[in-house]
């Protein structure tokens, strides 16, 4: 059985003109994973699995990270 493999992704401006698979960790405790695109106000998430899109404040993330599950 693999591990879950996740980087803490630190500055969001790396991968404002990027589309990336992440996991976003809520301040509440929320996990939410999708593809991502960022600015330094929001995140938009696109959860492809349940077909939602979230627009989440970057004030409301304790984490972003990125990797293999």
């Amino acid at each position: 059985m693999f591990a879950n493999k996740w980087t803490i992704i630190e500055e969001l401006d790396n991968i404002s003109d990027l589309e990336m698979f992440v996991e976003v960790t809520l301040l509440t405790g929320a996990v939410r994973k999708g593809r991502i695109r960022a600015n330094k106000d929001y995140i938009i998430l696109d959860d492809e699995r349940r077909g939602e899109t979230h627009i989440i404040p970057v004030s409301a993330i304790l984490c972003v990270s990125y990797g293999v599950s």
